[in-house]
């Protein structure tokens, strides 16, 4: 895309996206270039006249960048299709996501996400202590660097108890919800028949009913903003994998995406599900002892986990809106083709 010309620019303060987007890399140049094509007119410290998309992230930087250097810009506004509005803020701001499941993964990388649009983060995680409880801090730690308030709360989501704690304490801190993320999930790699009753126990416990909590606990927040649900699946919901019994809870989940986008639609809160593809988490590194030809696989079927908070944003986001009741299948085209040819090592 061709870079968009400044034609005007008073104090004369140049912005000019990186590489990878405005919300990276933004410093003084003549030209505004980069992956957005947009128009920017600086008329005073007040105005700023700017035509394209992300007109909110780059009026924050705007201002990151004037305060660095001792200038003001308070109450900034944006002119988009002949229109003045205020677009100082981020996407999300001043609202308030949870991601079960968040000390790592995709749930992590989706709370990033989302402290990077404007929001702020409850960050969940089960257990006590070892790395999911650092992996936590650390990920608090990050939020509160972009200037977003988090906090973190331990909570079993297969224990109602739990659950409700977990809520009330997002009340008492924050005072509303606009966001769930179900992502929390917990399963042993085996086959479905050779489970133990305490396995099975836990498959369902965690991973329908767990969600189930989660959703219920929260209506009385959501309802009050129109908040968004989304619920984190995989591939194992449509594909069969000899060791893999989170599947049947993925997909059992996935009918309660549709269930609920229905009947909790005329509340004003919107359902929705993300179908992950493989993704190099924590977990893939035991998925790969059961399926020895995924190491076969071409590296670029692989998901990074920052492609799956994409689409949450997206979702979450006002151009969603008419997505309801929906999976978003985001797995860079593995499940199109049946048969594949993979490299031989």
């Amino acid at each position: 895309m061709r870079a968009g010309r400044i034609e005007s620019v008073s104090p004369s303060i140049l912005l000019l996206p990186g590489k990878k987007g405005c919300r990276e890399s933004l410093r003084p140049a003549g030209n505004l270039q980069g992956s957005l094509k947009v128009r920017v007119v600086v008329v005073d410290s007040d105005v700023i006249s700017l035509n394209g998309i992300f007109a909110g992230a780059i009026l924050h930087r705007l201002q990151i960048m004037r305060a660095r250097r001792g200038l003001g810009l308070a109450g900034g506004r944006v002119e988009s299709a002949g229109r003045l509005k205020d677009m100082d803020k981020l996407p999300f701001e001043n609202r308030t996501a949870l991601i079960t499941g968040s000390s790592r993964g995709i749930g992590r990388s989706i709370a990033l996400s989302f402290a990077r649009h404007g929001a702020d983060i409850v960050v969940n995680h089960h257990r006590q202590g070892g790395s999911s409880e650092a992996g936590a801090k650390q990920l608090c730690d990050e939020v509160r660097a972009l200037g977003r308030r988090a906090f973190v709360v331990r909570a079993d989501i297969s224990v109602k108890d739990s659950v409700k704690g977990l809520f009330e304490e997002t009340k008492r801190e924050f005072d509303r919800l606009d966001f769930l993320i179900l992502n929390a999930a917990r399963a042993p790699f085996k086959p479905i028949e050779r489970l133990l009753e305490r396995e099975l126990r836990q498959l369902v416990e965690t991973n329908y009913l767990g969600n189930i909590f989660c959703i219920q606990a929260a209506l009385p927040l959501l309802e009050k903003t129109q908040g968004k649900i989304v619920f984190i699946s995989s591939l194992g919901s449509r594909f069969y994998n000899p060791a893999y019994p989170l599947g049947s809870m993925k997909a059992a989940m996935e009918s309660v995406v549709r269930d609920t986008a229905e009947s909790l639609g005329g509340r004003g809160i919107s359902v929705n599900g993300v179908c992950a593809g493989i993704v190099k988490t924590d977990s893939f590194k035991v998925l790969r002892q059961y399926m020895e030809e995924i190491d076969r696989m071409p590296e670029g079927l692989f998901v990074e986990p920052e492609e799956v908070a994409d689409v949450v944003m997206f979702l979450c986001s006002p151009a969603g809106r008419g997505i309801r009741g929906q999976t978003l299948v985001v797995d860079r085209g593995l499940s199109n083709s049946l048969y594949r040819s993979v490299a031989v090592k």
